[in-house]
Order: structure tokens, then C-alpha cells, then sequence
């Protein structure tokens, strides 16, 4: 489940610099760093990005459980805060699996 943990990681850490920069409605040279080096790790997720399929199709309770206590430790959040991060971060990942297939053609 590290793919996932990634995947998911790295969604919430986008959403919360675009959340950041929008708040405003102006981009600082701050913001605008953060999102850069942000997206500059997107190289580096698209490899776990297409293996994470794999992992959620044949995940187990206790795997998804893993990715709940991850995912709340790594961004200091309760549990139910976690389900709902994981829960949106997959279901953008899986649209992007699919949009990324999609170009492919």
C-alpha cells in the first residue's frame, strides 16, 4: 500500500498549497514556490500512481486500515479527517489513472 500512501500524500499536500493559494485570490511568490516544488515530485508519483490500482484491487481490510493511520500520522489528523482525505485523494487518483490512459491513446 506505499504506492497509495504516496498517491494520497501527495493529493493532499497539492490540494492544501492550492487551498492556500486561492484563499486570497492572489498568488505570492511563496505560494507559487510551494506549488512548483509540489509539482515537481509529479515525476516521481506517476510510477506509484499507475501501481496503485493494483494495490486497492486486491487490498484487504487491515491494508486499508494501514493507509487510514498512515495518512492521519503523516498529516496530523483524526481519523475521520484521514477516511475522507483518503477516500477523495483515491478518487482523484483513479480519474487521473484514467485521463493519463486516455492522452495515451
Amino acid at each position: 500500500m506505499k504506492n497509495t500512501v504516496k498517491v494520497v500524500l501527495w493529493l493532499a499536500e497539492l490540494s492544501n498549497e492550492l487551498k492556500n493559494s486561492l484563499e486570497d485570490g492572489k498568488m505570492k511568490w511563496g505560494e507559487i514556490l510551494a506549488l512548483s516544488d509540489n509539482l515537481f515530485e509529479l515525476k516521481s508519483v506517476v510510477p506509484a500512481l499507475s501501481k496503485m490500482y493494483g494495490e486497492l484491487k486486491d487490498a484487504t481490510n487491515e491494508d486499508q486500515q494501514l493507509v487510514l493511520v498512515e495518512v492521519s500520522k503523516k498529516l496530523d489528523v483524526d481519523n475521520d479527517k484521514a477516511e475522507e482525505i483518503v477516500i477523495n485523494a483515491i478518487n482523484l487518483g483513479m480519474s487521473l489513472i484514467k485521463m493519463i490512459e486516455a492522452v495515451k491513446k
